[in-house]
């Protein structure tokens, strides 16, 4: 019985000695690490929530500094811009866990960053050594090789990212999709690399290659101008630039593994950079998807307040914006703009109501500003405040009776309440202080209008244009006078002198070219011609759903002319997918399948 129990204690004792020397085995591996942690930076000014997310990641690698929670600090560090202590963590993590690629990654991305070329190539090498399937180190070191002027070793990287064709550029689930395959991107850095190294025939080549398989893709379209213009050819250099003018110049390559960074971050000053840098390359719902991320960490910072006040106006989606309105107004109420542009935001999509309030503090502010009083004026209206609205636009007159904005103001108001005898009261006013100001010629014409005389209307639009070629409204409105009276060659000279002025817009491109595609005088009908302004208009970065639906059908009808049938069935089935998407009347979807079957 005893021996029993001298053999379970040494049995006992033996574990416990096993699992001593274990814990003292581990203390040792980890202690290395543990020791070479950054001390945290003083925090003492940072907002409260990544202050406590810096000490909780920061106090957890400390406990046990494994490869990934080491890593997790320097993603939060990274993500908090405090770069020095990043590189460090990153490097600790990639020690640890050698076959790890992932911190590799982030630590090239941060050398890269930093501007650091060799360090950047470095840890971007590693990566691929350890999975040659992440596309984006193969990019990133092409890159690196490129700002060192070491061009052969960069067309390596980028030709071999060319041959992958349209593979996923990392092996990892996306937050978003990027709208160009990394390919694209390769192409066009070898493309810079050829013409820095006289090989202008095969940039040129290669650009053509990029905007026959993605032709949204404007920076190519901008460099293709700068080769004609090597060429000695002008009058193409000048096209190019003028369609890159059509496009986003400012688009990057999408790198998800960059985007976690951004969804981890509680620094200010990082997500609003990664914000901003979403909206300006037209990623609305990623943008969106930020900020929202970050209202829950930092619910009152003032600029993403307005972030998601406009995004969310913008998409189309104002009830998200509505409970924002009281914050955001208290913490804007001495800017001017802001208050105003979001005033007006609210206006346009349709909440006269809570625009009013908007319109009230940007008039306290510029209590002379006659546009903010008019807008005032129509926020009561559409409010369905008429009384305050005609007090209040009394009250101006009777103050600045010889202003000729707020007189013009006022004729716009009355007509648009279809009072037209006080709107000619105010323009007879008008018409003796600036009798021969485009304005003024403007408003006749509208009065002219709702008058019914259209010729008088179409007289005085074009004097207005006189003194005021590139206005849109003259533009717009006399182009469908014309088009009422069947004045297509006047219709088509107009369009085509109003895009000397407005060379990008997109309403005048489709305009002009389905009035070229389907002209009813037959003798002005240009197919080539239309077919290229319905194109500029169909991919043009600020083209309506309304604008893409008329541009491409005129496409269609462009190349059904042409004899290129396949194409334009493409391009109705391309029309007829959004049509659905944007749940188009039946009776428009019915049509565009009608004419799909006839072709």
């Amino acid at each position: 019985m005893h021996t029993d129990k001298r053999r379970n204690l040494f049995f006992q004792g033996s574990i416990i000695g096993l699992i001593i020397i274990l814990l003292l085995v581990r203390f040792f591996i980890n202690n290395p690490y543990r020791r070479q942690i950054p001390v945290p930076p003083d925090l003492q000014n940072v907002s409260i929530p990544l202050r406590e997310q810096i000490t909780g990641i920061n106090n957890k690698a400390k406990r046990k500094p494994t490869a990934d929670n080491l890593g997790q600090l320097g993603m939060v560090y990274h993500s908090s811009a405090y770069y020095d202590e990043a590189v460090q963590c990153y490097k600790l993590a990639a020690q640890r866990s050698k076959s790890n690629w992932i911190w590799d990654y982030y630590l090239g991305y941060i050398h890269k960053e930093m501007g650091e070329s060799n360090a950047s190539i470095e840890s971007f090498r590693k990566v691929i050594r350890k999975n040659p399937k992440v596309y984006h180190a193969r990019y990133y070191v092409g890159e690196g090789y490129q700002n060192l002027n070491q061009n052969d070793k960069a067309e390596v990287s980028f030709k071999t990212i060319i041959s992958l064709k349209n593979k996923a550029a990392s092996p990892n689930k996306a937050v978003r999709e990027g709208y160009y395959p990394l390919s694209t991107y390769a192409k066009f850095q070898m493309a810079q690399i050829l013409i820095n190294t006289n090989q202008v025939e095969q940039a040129e080549k290669m650009l053509l290659e990029i905007i026959g398989n993605q032709n949204t893709f404007g920076p190519a379209y901008r460099l293709l101008g700068s080769v004609y213009n090597m060429k000695g050819d002008a009058a193409l250099s000048r096209d190019y630039i003028l369609r890159a003018g059509d496009l986003l110049d400012y688009k990057p390559s999408v790198d998800t593994l960059i985007d976690r960074l951004s969804l981890i971050s509680r620094s200010e000053n990082y997500i609003l950079k990664q914000i901003d840098e979403a909206e300006r390359a037209v990623y609305p719902e990623w943008a969106l998807i930020l900020t929202s991320n970050a209202m829950r960490y930092l619910p009152g910072n003032p600029y993403l307040v307005s972030k998601i006040i406009k995004l969310t106006l913008t998409m189309g989606r104002g009830k998200q914006a509505l409970s924002y309105l009281d914050q955001h107004l208290s913490a804007f109420k001495d800017d001017f703009n802001e208050i105003k542009q979001v005033g007006d935001m609210l206006y346009d999509n349709g909440y006269p109501a809570q625009s009013l309030n908007y319109f009230k503090r940007a008039s306290e502010i510029r209590p002379n500003d006659a546009d903010v009083k008019a807008s005032l004026v129509l926020a009561y209206l559409n409010a369905g405040e008429k009384q305050q609205a005609m007090d209040l636009l009394k009250m101006q007159l009777d103050n600045q009776d010889n202003d000729t904005k707020v007189l013009a103001n006022a004729v716009y108001i009355m007509l648009t309440r279809h009072d037209t005898e006080m709107a000619r009261a105010y323009l007879s006013r008008l018409r003796q202080i600036s009798p021969s100001s485009p304005k003024t010629y403007q408003l006749r014409a509208l009065l002219a209008e709702q008058d019914g005389n259209l010729r008088e209307a179409m007289a005085m639009y074009e004097s207005a244009l006189k003194g005021n070629p590139g206005d849109l409204v003259s533009i717009q409105s006399l182009d469908e006078l014309y088009r009422q009276q069947k004045m297509w060659g006047r219709s088509a000279g107009l369009l085509r002198n109003a895009l000397g002025s407005h060379p990008n817009e997109p309403y005048l491109l489709e305009k002009l070219g389905t009035l070229l595609v389907a002209c009813p005088d037959t003798k002005l009908r240009n197919y080539p011609e239309g077919l290229m302004y319905s194109q500029r208009a169909f991919i043009n970065k600020a083209s309506t759903t309304e604008v893409m639906f008329a541009a491409g059908r005129s496409i269609a009808e462009a190349y059904a002319a042409l004899g290129d049938k396949n194409n334009a069935r493409i391009y109705l089935n391309h029309i007829l997918e959004i049509a659905r998407s944007q749940n188009a009347p039946k009776e428009y979807i019915g049509e565009l399948q009608a004419r799909i079957r006839e072709l």
